[in-house]
């Protein structure tokens, strides 16, 4: 988020509007496709709750909006002034690479007061009370929209002054999860990110199948039969992967008619009784890229509207990045999505997170810099709020030696050690002699997404790049102006005093974002929380056919492919060969 500082210069001021978007009904009571025959003070309110005949509910949205208390309000706009306090915010965040990040968490404090119903009542006119003198706004909204949580609670952050825009503000998008009171006049909203639809008690997947078995099966049996009678044809695909009880089984259907093959993903073939639950899994065979998986995890399984999906940009990353990036596993039962996706965050090195502003999922490869990339420079001369800056050193989190156990033996069992297959084991021999931290760190990563070596080095090489050195968390402030200059996930090169080379001089150093908290209001200082963001080394794109030698490419050409150095690790010129993660 960004806001164009002239505005404040030329007499325009912080404002912010918080809108609630709430489920209305399109129909006029009694009119049309609504049969409702209610009348005067029996009629809706036009919202779910209040429905005479909820069989032809026609459901749309209602925005109410409510904003900060000032003398003069903007014309022409329909806006309660209650925001009570600031808007409280915390940001999102990312990992790394190592899982899925905390969710940005907003809280709004709103005042409660007595309000006439107009514009909120469709039938105001029919009624044969005065609303003014009945309730209050809170105690009446909250009766009548019992169904917020899930809603989308927008936050605009801009500027006013003689003339009024919403082109003038930026707008950010989030789920409401709760909503306190009325208490001492007021309620207070809760609102997340919408990746909460992740979260386990919001979304399973594969979701739960309803369906049993008619009758006993003995093991080796190939057919079975589903009930209730028409099951098969209202809940199952025509073929695919299920389970009973701890097997595994793909099959073909036929009505309610199941052609099995029995004991797949390393279950064991074993008999069931009538009554068992037939749960169909999700199931992917290794060609199914991680970015496929997650665009099916989100949409199909949480439910995240299609738009939600940067498809341009995910496939940009998945070209660039994670092209090798496929997924051989199978859920079996319903799990939390949220877990599945911090488990392929993890092995396949990614950070996802929600743009408030662009209201879209955003991945990001956990990789080096690309060629050409910019990366800004911050300082405390230009950027760096003075004294603001202030650095974690993680001891913990240096690894020395990186463990991937992987392709899993039974995937009806859990993910002990001795149920994987391989193992992949690298090691920095260097960083852990006496010469250096003597002795070694190990992290044990146990995936039961791949079964292909290739993925288990890729992994184990990428982190030990990342996290051979201690790396640093690094907190610091900015003014809103230096918000454009960093992103999520992306890199940004730090220059303080407190980064000193070994004479004491400034030592630039790069670092990852993973977290921006925006603060409570437009024109405030932003926190920036950072990763080290080392990869060692010197790393680039094979090159294409028919480009020059080394000793006779251009700059550009280094900077952009890789190629072969002489033994010693060293190019003719002396400079550093490239690596390969």
């Amino acid at each position: 988020m960004s806001y164009d500082t002239e505005k404040v210069k030329i007499g325009r001021e912080p404002f912010t509007i918080i809108g609630m978007v709430m489920d209305y009904c399109s129909l006029t009571a009694g009119v049309g496709a609504c049969t409702a025959t209610e009348t005067g003070d029996n009629k809706c309110f036009n919202t779910r709750a209040t429905c005479n005949d909820t069989a032809n509910y026609d459901k749309t949205t209602k925005e109410y909006k409510f904003c900060q208390p000032r003398s003069s309000m903007p014309k022409g706009e329909a806006m309660f002034p209650v925001i009570d306090g600031k808007v409280m915010k915390a940001g999102t965040s990312t990992t790394g690479g190592t899982g899925l990040g905390k969710r940005a968490v907003l809280r709004v404090k709103l005042s409660d007061f007595p309000h006439h119903d107009r514009d909120i009542d469709p039938y105001i006119s029919e009624r044969t009370y005065t609303a003014l003198d009945r309730g209050t706004f809170w105690g009446k909204f909250l009766v009548r929209n019992p169904y917020y949580e899930g809603r989308t609670l927008k936050v605009y952050y801009g500027y006013i002054g003689d003339t009024f825009s919403f082109n003038d503000f930026e707008i950010q998008e989030y789920d409401i999860v709760d909503i306190k009171g009325v208490n001492n006049g007021a309620v207070e909203i809760t609102a997340k990110d919408v990746l909460v639809r992740t979260y386990d008690r919001k979304s399973q997947y594969p979701s739960v199948s309803t369906g049993s078995l008619l009758a006993n099966i003995a093991a080796g049996a190939t057919s079975a039969t589903l009930t209730p009678t028409g099951i098969g044809n209202s809940e199952y695909p025509a073929s695919g992967t299920l389970s009973i009880g701890k097997e595994a089984m793909t099959f073909t259907r036929s009505a309610d008619v199941l052609t099995l093959t029995r004991a797949q993903w390393g279950t064991e073939d074993k008999e069931h009784k009538a009554g068992d639950t037939v749960q169909i899994c999700a199931a992917w065979d290794g060609t199914d890229n991680v970015i496929d998986v997650l665009d099916e995890l989100l949409v199909t399984g949480a439910g995240l509207p299609s738009a939600y999906i940067p498809t341009a940009d995910w496939t940009t990353e998945k070209d660039l990045w994670l092209s090798a990036a496929n997924v051989k596993g199978v859920l079996m039962k319903p799990e939390s999505i949220e877990k599945v996706i911090a488990e392929l965050s993890e092995v396949f090195m990614f950070d996802i997170w929600w743009n408030e502003t662009t209201q879209t999922v955003d991945i990001k490869a956990l990789s080096p810099e690309p060629s050409g990339a910019t990366i800004n420079t911050l300082s405390e001369s230009n950027s760096i709020i003075q004294g603001s800056l202030k650095i974690d050193r993680k001891s913990k989190d240096r690894y020395t030696e990186i463990r991937v156990y992987y392709d899993k033996s039974d995937f009806s069992d859990d993910d002990k050690e001795d149920n994987f297959s391989a193992i992949q084991i690298s090691t920095d021999i260097s960083r852990s002699g006496s010469d250096r931290y003597d002795g070694n760190s190990i992290k044990t990563v146990k995936s039961r997404w791949f079964d292909a070596g290739a993925n288990a080095a890729q992994l184990a090489g990428r982190l030990l790049a990342r996290f051979s050195d201690t790396p640093e968390t690094v907190t610091f402030m900015i003014d809103n102006k230096d918000h454009g200059k960093l992103e999520m996930a992306g890199r940004v090169e730090l220059d303080s005093w407190q980064f000193q080379d070994f004479t004491g001089a400034n030592e630039a150093r790069k670092f990852q974002v993973i977290e921006i908290n925006e603060g409570n209001e437009a024109g405030h200082e932003i926190k920036i929380k950072c990763l080290t963001s080392s990869f060692s080394g010197r790393y680039a794109f094979i090159a294409p056919d028919g480009t020059a030698n080394y000793s006779s490419a251009t700059e550009s050409e280094k900077g952009s492919y890789s190629f072969v150095c002489l033994s010693t690790g060293l190019f003719a010129d002396g400079s550093e060969g490239y690596k390969i993660i």
